[in-house]
Formats: C-alpha cells, structure tokens, sequence
C-alpha cells in the first residue's frame, strides 16, 4: 500500500459565510443520530474511519506566551481520548484525525465602513492546532483535502 505525507498547513481552508445573528444568538448546529441498521457503505466508511493515520500536531511559540497553550493535545471523538504530543509523530485513527482537522479558530473583522452600512462582520478561520499528516493512504490524503474546503 502506498503511503503519502501531507502538510495541512500549505492547504487552502474554506472561510465561513458571514454569520447570521439572530435576537437569541448564533444558529444552533444539530447533532446527527446514526440509523441502527448500516448499509454496506456505512459499514465501509466506518472502516475508513477506523484507519490509523501518523500525524504530527505542529509546536508552537504560544505555549512560551500563552499560559492556555499547551504541550500536550488531547482529542475526544464520542467520548474516546487521544493525546498527542506537539512536535511528535502520533498513530491515530482517522476519526481523531477528523476532530483534529475540524478544530479551527475563527477571527471577526469588521470595519467601519461595514459597521456604517450594516455589514456583518467578515471571517477568518485557521487550524486551532496546525498538523502535518506523516504517513497516509492516497484515498486519506484525498479524503482529507476534501474536509479542509467545507467550512469550519
């Protein structure tokens, strides 16, 4: 099998659309329900999920700076830990690897010339925790490249 590497910094991420505030806040996201019966591609993809991916949290100079900043990175995907160490190649299951390439921070801007027009503020999002992917399938770079262009 072929295995890629992959460095999740030189990827394009897509930006989230203005946001839509309402008089009680933000629109609320819904947890998806599994069905109890998988079809044979559910059955597939939970497979491909279940795949151990090395990958690498990246270090950072925030942790010198920011006493919230840490060494240590801990995903939880449905109650299932994983710790990763920043700098140290990690195996972990694809479906950690999915949390890790949702978590992104996003920054508002807003000028005045939108605050004078009424304009929403406009967006910027990056990864909260920047990785490279050492060793993956070419399906899981594809897959991958595929989850880093929907919005966060």
């Amino acid at each position: 099998m072929v295995r890629r590497s992959l460095d999740a910094g030189s990827m394009d991420y897509a930006q989230e659309p203005p946001l839509e505030m309402g008089e009680d806040g933000i629109e609320d996201r819904r947890i998806e329900v599994p069905p109890l019966n998988m079809t044979n591609d559910q059955m597939k993809l939970d497979a491909f999920m279940a795949e151990m991916v090395e990958v690498m949290v990246h270090e950072t100079n925030e942790i010198s700076t920011d006493p919230g900043a840490s060494v240590l990175v801990t995903l939880r995907v449905n109650g299932i830990p994983q710790h990763m160490v920043r700098g140290v190649p990690t195996t972990i299951r694809r479906y950690h690897l999915e949390a890790l390439a949702r978590a992104r921070t996003t920054a508002l801007n807003q000028t005045e010339a939108q605050i004078n027009n009424g304009l929403l503020p406009s967006s910027n999002s990056m990864p909260s925790y920047p990785f490279s992917v050492v060793n993956d399938t070419p399906a899981g770079i594809t897959w991958l490249k595929r989850l880093q262009a929907q919005p966060a």
